[in-house]
């Protein structure tokens, strides 16, 4: 998630490395430094933006060596670091290490931190600034847009912060539009509500179902409601619906099971084939029920199955009476 993005030093380094797995900090962080050096008259007389896979260390230089009649500075970026030949690198290296003009800043940008990009940093100790914009974990994520809101005076639970989070796949960069997306929308009101959410939210389907426990779990019958409509709305059959949160609480009954045998949290991998986090929000939701609630619900699933491909009544009335008959 964005952090305070410090100012480019005065001094020092004219040569920047962003690399890392979170394109939208890389990509914030290069704003910045854009702004700072540059300003916002950005053109193809101070700035010059080039691919690896596209370009020659020559000309990445001669974009660094051309001067501006006005005195201005310049700004090179060198996307995909990672696809330049290795002797393209060697040749840029070299020139790195000779200095370069001091109206000019380079920065270089790479997908993730590699065996190649430790090398071509080793070969230039002191005359590089290396910044690693890591991917954050979620519960950081849901701490900065608590954060956010409340710096523009409006108050957003963590249940809903969670929300957000999820409603985007926890693609950090789309958190930060939905967020300024929400503010712009809720306009004087001081809170948020799952309502104002719901209008940007395309939560996903495997996503919904832990919402959808969690406000069962919490017999918060209203907030069900809120996110089966939200998936009415997407385009969600009765049978996928039915069918993942079938397959979600199948999933509950083995990691509850799990945990009363006191198997170790690393050793439950196997069973259940989910990543840590995945993982961590079954614990999470499974702590908090019991085996024969889980095993009843499963039952009110499966009959709500059977009423919907048998009777005459409409599949989303009777999704909604699930909700409401397993929140009570």
């Amino acid at each position: 998630m964005p952090q305070a993005i410090k100012a480019p030093p005065k001094s020092g380094s004219k040569t920047y490395l962003l690399t890392g797995e979170d394109e939208f900090r890389k990509i914030s962080y290069l704003d910045k430094l854009k702004s700072d050096i540059i300003g916002k008259g950005a053109d193809a007389f101070n700035y010059n933006l080039y691919y690896a896979k596209d370009t020659t260390a020559a000309e990445i230089i001669r974009s660094l060596q051309t001067f501006s009649l006005t005195g201005s500075k310049r700004l090179v970026v060198l996307r995909d670091l990672d696809a330049l030949p290795e002797d393209e690198k060697a040749i840029l290296t070299e020139y790195i290490s000779n200095g370069f003009s001091g109206n000019a800043t380079l920065v270089l940008i790479s997908s993730k931190s590699s065996a190649k990009t430790e090398k071509f940093c080793k070969g230039l100790s002191g005359k590089i600034q290396r910044l690693t914009f890591s991917k954050l974990q979620a519960d950081k994520v849901i701490s900065w847009i608590i954060k956010e809101f409340k710096q523009h005076k409006k108050l957003i639970s963590t249940r809903k912060a969670e929300l957000i989070l999820e409603s985007v796949e926890q693609d950090f960069g789309r958190v930060s539009s939905m967020v300024r997306q929400i503010l712009l929308f809720i306009g004087d009101k001081e809170k948020v509500t799952d309502d104002d959410i719901l209008q940007f939210a395309d939560i996903p389907l495997e996503s919904s179902t832990f919402g959808l426990l969690d406000s069962i779990n919490n017999k918060d019958s209203e907030k069900g409601l809120i996110i089966l409509k939200s998936l009415f709305q997407s385009g969600s059959s009765h049978v996928q619906i039915l069918g993942l949160l079938t397959w979600h609480i199948t999933r509950l009954v083995a990691v509850k099971r799990l945990l009363l045998k006191k198997v170790p949290r690393a050793d439950m991998f196997p069973y259940l084939k989910a990543g840590t986090y995945m993982l961590s929000r079954l614990i999470s939701q499974a702590d908090e029920l019991t085996l024969d609630k889980l095993k009843k619900d499963l039952q009110v699933l499966l009959d709500t199955d059977l009423l919907i491909k048998r009777s005459s009544i409409k599949g989303d009335f009777l999704l909604e009476m699930l909700v409401v008959k397993l929140s009570s």
